[in-house]
């Protein structure tokens, strides 16, 4: 906490120069702060894009099974509650009785907890030994990364959204393209007409963030901070800095 700000996508209402038109006005600051809306790779990028880019990316049809790892944090959550409207089933896998409660709460089909339970054995018992159709890693671990490779059926999509540390590759060869006919692509963006979509689900209360709000205190960041990296955070955390 001594040389990073945490944290981005902030939001706040615009109190000054006095001339500015939009002052009393609620806005946000995306990752990209223009685009042209012109050239096909014109894309925005915030967790909600990037999950239901992922989705749709993933091509999950209704009634597939879709495992999400890091499903009950800030990106999982999101992306949970997207899939669900897709009507996939979902695998949850995160730790922890409070992810576990928020994650069967928006619709999992089953919730694995990974610190405890044997994750692939689990998999294969729901999907019929197959592996699941799809499977969104949100969760920014290597193990994570490395185990999914084993639970996603032939044909199958894996979607890389969390970012492991340090020089991981994923242990791939093309051998493993060849035998299984997977599908790796990965996703932090998304187009104008996904925003809109997505606008569309959280207006009609389809997509609601889990929000815990934290005061302004570096104190109480470096709590949160250390709370993401053990994995206690359950959904989203905002700091909200005093007026």
């Amino acid at each position: 906490m001594t040389a990073h700000i945490p944290g981005h996508e902030g939001i706040g209402t615009v109190i000054s120069p006095a001339s500015d038109p939009l002052v009393g006005h609620r806005v946000g600051i995306r990752w990209i702060v223009y685009a042209c809306l012109e050239c096909e790779i014109c894309a925005f990028r915030e967790a909600g894009i990037s999950q239901y880019s992922a989705v749709k990316k993933s091509n999950i049809k209704e009634g597939e099974w879709l495992i999400l790892t890091g499903a009950g944090g800030g990106l999982g959550h999101l992306g949970l509650q997207i899939a669900r409207n897709r009507g996939a089933k979902v695998i949850a896998i995160d730790t922890g009785p409070d992810k576990k409660s928020l994650c069967l709460s928006l619709g999992a089909t089953a919730f694995i907890d990974y610190k405890t339970e044997d994750v692939p054995s689990r998999v294969h018992a729901l999907t019929t030994n197959y592996g699941a159709h799809a499977a969104l890693c949100t969760a920014g671990t290597a193990a994570s990364y490395t185990q999914t490779l084993d639970l996603v059926r032939p044909n199958g999509t894996i979607v890389c959204v969390g970012l492991p540390g340090g020089d991981f590759t994923l242990p791939l060869s093309p051998l493993d393209f060849v035998r299984k006919c997977i599908t790796v692509t990965g996703s932090s963006n998304g187009t104008r007409e996904d925003t809109e979509k997505l606008m569309e689900m959280v207006a009609g209360g389809e997509v609601v963030p889990r929000i815990e709000m934290v005061e302004w205190g570096v104190e109480q960041v470096e709590e949160v901070v250390g709370r993401l990296e053990r994995d206690e955070v359950v959904g989203r955390c905002v700091v909200r800095i005093a007026q």
